[in-house]
């Protein structure tokens, strides 16, 4: 019963997190239907900050929920910075969790995400150098496109505090430029959303070639 109650939840944060999003980016386009939610947002100051924070921190715990594709479509809807902040909270309790759970359950807790080959080449390959700046800069790189990260660093021998300041660093560096240009591309041109792209383009890229 457990196990299927889980099943079901995780089908729908996975669900949610594309419909809320889409629903956000869609409403841009009537300008009925975002003067609405800007108006429900005003009078419930509590709604965009707990469904950053929460989806974000999801996103982490469970990497199959796109929690920043939920963070990045509140922008046109509330202040820029306040978004990078709810963020960043959200970044910190989630990793943090990923990283007990991890450090607690080890492999077996991966399994549901990584094969087992994957996982042990993963350990050997990457994460053979455990120092702070190597996992400053693994978060640098894989800070838009992959949460696993947190999981897979819960297997090393890195202490926490070095894993905690390397997160925080990359991800509040990162996610402050994305959501900074966004903001920009939403109210001036669509051409700041060039830097968010290729962001994006160049952590797969090499996500793919040094990582995957």
């Amino acid at each position: 019963m457990k196990r299927s109650f889980l099943k079901y939840l995780s089908y729908f944060l996975v669900l949610a997190a594309i419909i809320v999003p889409l629903f956000l980016i869609f409403s841009l386009f009537d300008t009925e239907s975002k003067n609405q939610i800007l108006l429900f947002s005003q009078k419930n100051t509590w709604a965009i900050p707990l469904l950053i924070l929460f989806f974000k921190a999801v996103g982490i715990i469970f990497p199959p929920v796109n929690g920043g594709f939920v963070v990045y479509s509140t922008v046109p809807y509330y202040n820029w910075f306040l978004v990078f902040i709810f963020d960043l909270f959200g970044s910190v309790i989630g990793s943090s969790i990923a990283f007990y759970l991890s450090r607690k359950y080890r492999e077996k807790i991966l399994f549901n995400f990584l094969t087992i080959k994957k996982i042990t080449e993963w350990e050997k390959r990457i994460f053979k150098n455990n120092s702070f700046y190597h996992f400053l800069f693994l978060r640098f790189i894989t800070a838009p496109i992959s949460d696993l990260i947190s999981y897979l660093a819960g297997l090393t021998n890195i202490s926490f505090k070095n894993y905690f300041f390397a997160s925080l660093i990359a991800s509040s560096t990162a996610q402050l430029l994305i959501i900074y240009f966004l903001n920009r591309g939403v109210e001036l041109s669509i051409i700041y959303l060039i830097p968010v792209l290729l962001a994006f383009i160049l952590s797969y890229i090499i996500y793919r070639r040094f990582i995957e």
